[in-house]
């Protein structure tokens, strides 16, 4: 069984709508993000070897509002950064209790975190994100960064002007494992776009990349690692949520054909 571990924004699913794309979220009666219709196409018909599994730093809210499948929600969803696991649309009990667990060991220093953003002047919001992480944006993130005190029991991250201070062991890729384990999977295919999916796509045997910066920040962390995914590059010119879907749909129909052998890896695309 391949299981086919996705970010969502600006992996799956974007906030700018390119034409013939098919709207997936609303929110105050628009549109918020959307979908090609390729890459729905795909998931509709993907095989039932195949498990799609969203990974996404929405807030569990957030998550509920999008719709990449009409049909049900999957069977698990990976969202709040990796603190929350769903399993039918439902928070999973047995991961939150290992949520409060890390959380509860740090709580002292989270809350101190909270409270320096919070009086942070270059700080527009900041707010916890189900129990799981710090959320906050700045114009100025990184000076924001580079003066947080924080020690190696928390992660620090950046995209844009957003901020995410995670404690350690609350990740998309810590989360995907126990997916991983409890649907007994043979491969992991991942994808994302960010810094936040690096420990998510470290945690596959494929990794989808849009970009050679983050196939590059892939590789300097996996090396540090005793497993390293093989990290393919979406082509220039290719929508990247088909890119995805139709690399999965392959290796399905290939393990069928082969008996699970191995794609040939490289670093410009799928084999």
């Amino acid at each position: 069984m391949i299981l086919l571990a996705c970010d969502l924004d600006n992996t799956l699913i974007r906030s700018h709508p390119q034409v013939g794309d098919v709207p997936v979220e609303y929110y105050g009666g628009k549109v918020i993000t959307s979908m090609s219709a390729r890459a729905l196409e795909l998931i509709a018909n993907l095989d039932d070897r195949v498990v799609l599994v969203p990974a996404t730093s929405r807030s569990i809210e957030q998550y509920r509002r999008v719709n990449i499948s009409h049909e049900r929600a999957p069977l698990y969803a990976v969202v709040s950064g990796g603190g929350v696991i769903l399993r039918d649309n439902k928070i999973d009990e047995e991961w939150d209790v290992y949520r409060k667990s890390v959380i509860d060991a740090v709580q002292g220093e989270f809350e101190r975190l909270f409270r320096v953003l919070q009086d942070d002047v270059r700080v527009e919001k900041v707010k916890i994100i189900d129990d799981s992480f710090i959320f906050a944006k700045s114009a100025s993130a990184q000076g924001v960064i580079d003066d947080l005190e924080y020690g190696e029991a928390f992660s620090v991250l950046r995209h844009n002007e957003k901020i995410y201070v995670l404690p350690q062991g609350i990740d998309k890729g810590t989360a995907i494992t126990e997916v991983a384990s409890r649907l007994d999977a043979d491969c992991i295919i991942a994808a994302g776009d960010s810094d936040l999916d690096v420990p998510l796509l470290n945690e596959a045997d494929y990794a989808l990349a849009p970009s050679r910066e983050l196939a590059a920040k892939i590789a300097a962390k996996s090396a540090e690692r005793t497993k390293s995914p093989c990290v393919l590059i979406k082509p220039e010119t290719a929508d990247f949520s088909a890119f995805i879907m139709k690399f999965a749909a392959d290796k399905a129909a290939y393990d069928v054909t082969l008996g699970n052998a191995l794609f040939r890896c490289n670093v410009t695309g799928a084999a």
